[in-house]
């Protein structure tokens, strides 16, 4: 019964993500498309190629964000359309709402990724090899495997501390929006500069644990949402 709520609860999210997602999807086909072209038409002199390479990493961070605004208005929104009281109202751990959500945010993370891989293979082909090393990326060793999993955490860590804030700065009515800057603002850089004195793994799994159960608790005490 529980499995079967929280793949209602999931399919849910991802259906009312489903029209932005296409939505960005449809718009960095053309984008890539045309920067294709754009190699095309080059020399491959390096400065040239150096700049489509900028002109990428401006438009997967652009599409990135998306899901990152939609961990902020995740919760409004859910408000707004006063649907959080059934939510709440569910026999169900509070942990499976926020679970549910962190995957949709993960789920169109992903696809943007995948979106954006294709592409660059792609122009990379078109490019002659020009424009990337693909030999660092096929290559899959430890290292590597220790790299991707802390990129994971990290982005959990940051997605919970979004939760968090919003979910906080719901208690304070008016001041909503300023609570919500402040408080992720403060974890931020709270998060960062732990990172300067333990390793990186270690801060992404304790700080994320916390923001995650600290958003499990206002949820539990149903603050912030009347």
């Amino acid at each position: 019964m529980t499995v079967h709520a929280f793949s209602r609860l999931l399919k849910t999210d991802l259906r009312n993500r489903r029209n932005t997602i296409l939505i960005t999807l449809g718009a960095l086909v053309p984008v890539h498309a045309a920067l294709a072209l754009l190699i095309m038409q080059q020399n491959f002199d390096k400065a040239q190629l150096s700049f489509v390479s900028t002109l990428n990493i401006a438009v997967y961070f652009s599409a990135m964000l998306l899901p990152f605004v939609y961990c902020f208005t995740a919760w409004r929104e859910e408000r707004r359309q006063r649907s959080i009281y059934l939510l709440l109202s569910l026999p169900i751990p509070r942990t499976h709402l926020l679970m549910s959500k962190s995957l949709a945010v993960g789920w169109e993370i992903l696809l943007i990724s995948a979106v954006m891989a294709a592409g660059l293979t792609i122009q990379n082909g078109i490019s002659d090899g020009l424009l990337f090393r693909t030999e660092p990326l096929i290559t899959l060793n430890a290292a590597k495997i220790w790299f991707m999993l802390r990129i994971l955490l990290a982005a959990a860590c940051l997605v919970f501390l979004c939760f968090f804030s919003t979910l906080l700065g719901a208690c304070f009515g008016k001041l909503s929006l300023l609570i919500t800057c402040l408080v992720f603002a403060v974890g931020l850089v709270v998060t960062i500069v732990a990172m300067a004195n333990i390793q990186p793994f270690f801060v992404f799994a304790f700080f994320g644990l916390g923001y995650f159960g600290g958003s499990v608790y206002l949820l539990e005490k149903k603050v912030g949402v009347g």
